[in-house]
């Protein structure tokens, strides 16, 4: 939810609106932030489990160090149905394991 909708919701339930814009912005890019962070570990975690499941299948024919060919699966979604939207998200999935491997957001 955006800060005018936020500040609507306010007015429709006639309380005063929570905070500031500024205040707003500032929290939304700590929040912000902070998801990135965790999904980036996440991701980390998934792609030692995703290469850890492709050397048990198959020890003899990588190593540690060999980049390792591996079938994925990729979605997406906008905020909008239709040609309105500005923001969207895919997500890269391993199709053995099923484990999102990599992310890219999109905003215009």
């Amino acid at each position: 939810m955006g800060y005018k909708k936020l500040s609507r919701l306010c007015g429709g339930l006639n309380i005063p609106k929570p905070f500031h814009l500024k205040t707003f912005q500032t929290l939304q890019k700590s929040v912000t932030n902070s998801v990135v962070h965790a999904a980036d570990e996440c991701m980390v975690e998934a792609g030692k489990k995703v290469r850890d499941y492709y050397l048990k299948m198959e020890p003899t024919i990588w190593n540690e160090t060999d980049p390792i060919d591996i079938c994925v699966t990729y979605d997406g979604t906008w905020h909008k149905r239709g040609h309105s939207s500005h923001h969207g998200v895919g997500v890269i999935i391993d199709l053995a394991t099923g484990l999102i491997i990599d992310y890219v957001m999109a905003a215009q």
